[in-house]
């Protein structure tokens, strides 16, 4: 074994190391992009239901904002 073997081994892990820190560090930036993208889609459609509910005809006040359950059509049994 020469003296400088285990220098070259030290760089390989070193190289190795820096290549899985360069990895994980793009697989973070996918994933911001992908939640990103998650959190528009939520808000888009959080748009089309309010617009749908203020839409929809005979609706309370309180239907519209807390639901049907908050109405004046609650059916008890």
């Amino acid at each position: 074994m020469s003296p400088d073997e285990p220098k070259l081994h030290l760089i390989k892990n070193e190289r190795y190391l820096e290549g899985q820190v360069k990895d994980i560090k793009a697989q973070l930036e996918q994933q911001k992009v992908i939640n990103a993208d998650y959190a528009y889609r939520i808000d888009l459609l959080e748009s089309y239901l309010q617009v749908l509910v203020e839409r929809m005809p005979g609706l309370t006040q309180a239907e519209r904002d807390f639901g049907p359950e908050f109405g004046p059509r609650v059916i008890r049994l």
